[in-house]
């Protein structure tokens, strides 16, 4: 499978989690949700509903997809790790913007901002599209996950591209 077949399972993913957090799913299922995701437990889904476990598995597959697309150059056993952890930044993300939700808080300005560049999901996508690069290497890695600032930058501007087409499909 290529890159961009890969990044766009990835944004797909993506997207339904985001959905996920946004709509279908209680406080209580998303805290669950959250911890089966930063533990990489499934035992923790087993009582959520079906569209949880089944968004659970879809990780796993993609995590799977990722280790095959990488194994053969050797990459896997840094990619698959640092995808990982970019999966389990953006979820916390997602987890803070429920909370908020529920407690009917609005965040400052700063909040927000920093909220927003987990939820982005910047990383997540480098590390899919990076990830099967020919010239990758573990120091690519390390930096892009090394709250590298044009990393933040790419972020904010990410977001706040996505409230501005929001905006436009809006009027």
């Amino acid at each position: 499978m290529g890159r961009r077949m890969m990044t766009g399972k990835t944004i797909a993913f993506m997207t339904i989690l985001d959905d996920t957090y946004d709509a279908y799913g209680t406080i209580h299922e998303l805290e669950l949700f959250t911890e089966a995701i930063l533990r990489w437990d499934i035992n923790l889904i087993k009582s959520l509903p079906q569209c949880m476990k089944v968004i659970f598995d879809m990780l796993v597959e993609l995590c799977e997809e990722i280790e095959l697309m990488t194994k053969e150059s050797g990459k896997s056993s840094f990619v698959v790790p640092y995808f990982k952890q970019a999966i389990f930044t953006f979820t916390k993300g997602y987890m803070v913007e429920a909370r908020w939700c529920l407690e009917g808080y609005i965040p400052t300005y700063n909040e927000y901002k920093v909220n927003e560049i987990l939820t982005t999901g910047i990383p997540v996508l480098l590390t899919t599209f990076i990830g099967a690069g020919k010239f990758t290497t573990k120091d690519v890695f390390d930096w892009i996950f090394s709250d590298s600032k044009i990393i933040e930058v790419a972020s904010v501007i990410g977001r706040f591209l996505d409230v501005f087409v929001q905006f436009l499909l809006d009027i």
